[in-house]
């Protein structure tokens, strides 16, 4: 399974509302949805679950990522780096 499609799925697994999840999914700017840090730190979570990474301290601001892709591109490079 591609990067993309294990974040969607991980996404999916949130205990968010699903407008954000269609506005993630559908790689709108995180500042658009109402995600509050709570969200975040949930959506953080079900990623680092998924893809059996942990995000480091300084990542763990909603500011650091415009959108999925950025998020996407952030967990490529903890996956290269193991």
């Amino acid at each position: 399974m591609d990067i993309h499609l294990k974040l969607r799925h991980a996404i999916d697994s949130c205990d968010i509302d699903d407008v954000s999840k269609k506005m993630l999914i559908d790689n709108s700017a995180l500042t658009e949805m109402s995600i509050n840090s709570m969200d975040f730190i949930k959506i953080v979570v079900a990623i680092e679950n998924e893809f059996d990474i942990e995000f480091d301290d300084d990542a763990l601001n909603s500011e650091n990522y415009v959108n999925l892709k950025d998020i996407g591109r952030y967990i490529e490079t903890l996956l290269t780096e193991n």
